[in-house]
């Protein structure tokens, strides 16, 4: 093919094109390490043997680990709500939950609450609330609820992934 040098016309509508497909280029580019970065971070967060839930202030599932998904199905909580209920069908976790999102800033003892669950189906059971901080709340959400069932030991594969992730040492593991 014969190439022709651009006309007046055509340089001057490749300058007035320039700009935004160079900025949605640079806007693809991040999204795709957005992506990336949350690829990664779910991996992490897979690996885990307890259940991590992010929710809102109403309870809302935000995300989930596999863990969590697995915890779930085995205490029959479904819905997109997490509801915590006791042996006496009390709410466990909504006073919880409310008091760790409504607490006041540098008030860190009111932005963590630990309390078992007391389910003889759910036995060894034991949940923490803490309130996320302020540049990882998105979506609504607003705070990690951690599960930990007492009666599973961390696989060593996952402790592995956790000391590699954040080079921590056996110690601090």
């Amino acid at each position: 093919p014969v190439r022709r040098p651009f006309s007046e016309t055509e340089r001057q509508a490749l300058d007035m094109l320039a700009p935004p497909l160079l900025g949605a280029a640079r806007l693809r580019r991040a999204s795709r390490r957005v992506d990336e970065r949350e690829a990664m971070q779910q991996g992490l967060f897979d690996v885990f043997n307890d259940a991590l839930l992010i929710v809102d202030a109403d309870a809302r599932i935000r995300f989930r680990n596999e863990a969590a998904a697995r915890w779930m199905a085995r205490a029959a909580i479904d819905g997109p709500r997490l509801q915590l209920a006791g042996a006496d069908g009390s709410d466990q976790l909504g006073p919880r939950l409310r008091q760790v999102v409504h607490a006041g800033p540098g008030n860190m003892q009111d932005a963590i609450a630990c309390f078992a669950l007391v389910r003889a189906d759910l036995a060894d059971t034991f949940v923490t609330v803490t309130r996320l901080p302020v540049q990882a709340r998105r979506d609504g959400a607003e705070a990690a609820v951690f599960v930990r069932d007492l009666a599973r030991a961390w696989p060593l594969a996952a402790l592995d992934a956790l000391r590699s992730a954040f080079s921590l040492t056996p110690a601090e593991t």
